[in-house]
């Protein structure tokens, strides 16, 4: 049994499904690119240029696509919420953007979500909301823009969004689509290998490995491919809510009787994306997992940009580490996993 990782795929099981993302989101207006970080570049090219404030605790990739010279950053409390006090404080007339993370499925609390429409609505301030963790807990909140890889929940080569109840601020004329589909070919030999068919291994995880490699030197910005367009229209969102919120309720449980709590709360009706827990000697525990063929995610290595506005963030990298819990597994998978925590149980140290 292998658990986490890049997905794979088995082409031969393919339908058309009755409700797919483009069904999900179809009161939106949308654009689909060939990633997140496209759709976000995309996007910025069209915005007024001003101060942004980001939440300290996000990826380099959404970092990189701002100019470093117009960042602030915000704080995140222990359990994944804006830190509203301090996010106010820094809000002045030179802020133009607020970017809003929720974070593992956990969508931000009533009050913060209140304040940001308050910016967007009375100081004129635009609100982009990243949902790439939390699309299927709700697609929408507070943002004027809403953007999500969808490449990290489906199988597919390719892929991210951007859509909006407002009208998008750009045309897709001159956006070309994208012809890089080499991730679904090692998807196709990871299932191949998984069943036993062919040892390769070696030859999907180097396919793998060069198309991250790729894609973070990309400059150009692209769409969709035609593939992707195709496969991310044969996964039901239904289907995968229900596989992923019965996984993490049941693995939960499991790890609660070992002693191990969750990062953060994810409520029953929330579409969690992995389940966080925090260790001390986080390293040690994903090298034994690895060991066992669990293949658990780091969100996010810290990257060095802006250390003094980024403390907790720092301690964040070094402590987290992200339980695979998606439509990919059943149950058995899932006792499997507290099997493996269960054996290394002794050497596990918490950390807050």
């Amino acid at each position: 049994m292998e658990l986490g990782g890049d997905y794979n795929i088995n082409v031969g099981e393919l339908v058309e499904a009755s409700n797919s993302i483009f069904d999900y989101l179809a009161s939106f207006n949308t654009k689909y690119f060939d990633s997140g970080r496209s759709a976000l570049k995309e996007l910025l090219a069209s915005l007024k240029q001003g101060v942004v404030l980001l939440p300290e605790f996000i990826c380099t990739s959404v970092i990189d696509c701002f100019p470093h010279s117009s960042l602030r950053f915000y704080s995140i409390t222990e359990d994944f919420q804006i830190d509203l006090h301090d996010l106010q404080s820094k809000v002045d007339a030179n802020v133009s953007l607020v970017y809003v993370m929720h974070y593992f499925g956990c969508v931000q609390n009533a009050e913060t979500l209140s304040y940001l429409r308050g910016l967007r609505e009375n100081e004129d301030v635009q609100i982009i909301e990243d949902t790439t963790h939390s699309i299927f807990s709700s697609a929408h909140t507070v943002g004027d823009y809403c953007i999500a890889s969808l490449r990290k929940w489906f199988p597919i080569p390719n892929g991210g969004v951007l859509y909006s109840r407002n009208k998008l601020p750009f045309s897709d004329v001159s956006i070309p689509k994208s012809i890089k589909n080499e991730r679904f070919i090692a998807m196709i030999l990871k299932t191949l290998f998984l069943n036993g068919t062919l040892d390769c291994n070696k030859e999907y995880r180097e396919i793998f490995s060069n198309c991250e490699k790729e894609l973070d030197r990309q400059k150009g910005i692209f769409s969709m491919s035609y593939l992707a367009e195709f496969l991310v229209g044969c996964f039901d969102i239904d289907e995968l809510k229900q596989k992923r919120r019965r996984n993490y309720q049941f693995l939960k449980h499991k790890l609660l009787a070992l002693g191990i709590r969750p990062a953060c709360e994810i409520f029953i009706s929330d579409c969690p994306f992995v389940l966080p827990i925090f260790v001390s000697n986080r390293d040690s525990l994903r090298q034994y997992m690895a060991d066992n063929r669990i293949y658990c995610a780091v969100h996010w290595p810290f990257d060095g940009i802006n250390l003094s506005e980024r403390q907790h963030a720092k301690r964040l990298s070094e402590k987290l580490i992200s339980l695979p819990i998606d439509q990919r597994y059943d149950l058995d998978a899932m006792q499997y996993m507290v099997d493996v925590l269960q054996r290394y149980r002794g050497n596990l140290k918490f950390s807050k």
